[in-house]
Parts: structure tokens; sequence; C-alpha cells
């Protein structure tokens, strides 16, 4: 299960470098949303924390780490109980 996780995560990851290689703000909501949907599979339990911790590891490498602190506040908010407002991407 972690394994497909994993793979599908690498894979969009590369879809969206390639994809938007030009367009930084894409990039950046690529990053938003991945976030966002790791964070609900995490809270309806399809994995624990550990391995949310370990996708959020494999997603800071997006871009060759450069969302690498964009990532880890929007988890920290999200952990911390104030979630970032997202207002349609």
């Amino acid at each position: 299960m972690m394994r497909r996780y994993e793979q599908a995560l690498k894979q969009n990851m590369k879809s969206a470098k390639d994809e938007y290689r030009e367009d930084p703000e894409h990039r950046r909501g690529f990053v938003i949303g991945a976030v966002l949907k790791l964070w609900e599979t995490y809270q309806q339990k399809q994995i624990n924390g550990e391995q949310f911790d370990k996708l959020i590891g494999v997603l800071s490498g997006f871009a060759g780490g450069a969302y690498r602190d964009f990532i880890a506040e929007q988890v920290k908010d999200y952990k911390g109980g104030n979630p970032p407002t997202i207002i349609g991407y």
C-alpha cells in the first residue's frame, strides 16, 4: 500500500516538474494540492503519521527541494490545527 502511494507521488512530481517547468505558480499550486491530499489521506486513516511524514519527505524533494521550506510550513500549520485556507486552485 505505502509503495503505491510513494510511486504515485513520484510519478505526479515528475509530471508536474515537466509540465510546469516554466511556471513557478503552477508548481506551487501542485505542492499545495499534494500536501492537502496527503493530509486528507492521513486524516482518513489510510496512512499513519509516520507514513505521512515519509511521503512529505518525498514531496520535499520536488523541483530539487525548492519548496522544502514552504512544504514544512504547510505541514506545521496542518499539524498545529491551523490548516491554510485554500481558495480554489
